[in-house]
């Protein structure tokens, strides 16, 4: 367990996400909980660009938005967006 960084800063697990305060990773959860949507994103994000194997161009991001929608019902789970990417427009089109 570490307390501090080597420039001597106490190493801390308070913060702001979303204009919401939390002190835990228990209390960030439960903010991110609230809505899935971004980080789903993002993790859809850069799970594409490492399938494609370069940075998503603008034309991408439509195909980003459909797996969101499809991984939506499904409370988002690691397990749908990896095999939405992998069969979706995001591949298909590298």
């Amino acid at each position: 367990l570490r307390t501090n960084y080597e420039n001597k800063r106490p190493v801390t697990t308070y913060g702001t996400y979303k204009g919401e305060d939390f002190e835990t990773i228990v209390d960030l959860k439960q903010i991110m909980l609230k809505d899935l949507s971004p980080f789903a994103r993002n993790l859809t994000i850069r799970i594409a660009e490492y399938a494609k194997g370069r940075k998503l161009a603008a034309t991408d991001f439509v195909a980003v938005e459909k797996v969101i929608e499809t991984v939506s019902e499904s409370d988002s789970r690691l397990q749908d967006i990896v095999k939405a990417v992998a069969q979706g427009e995001l591949l298909r089109n590298r």
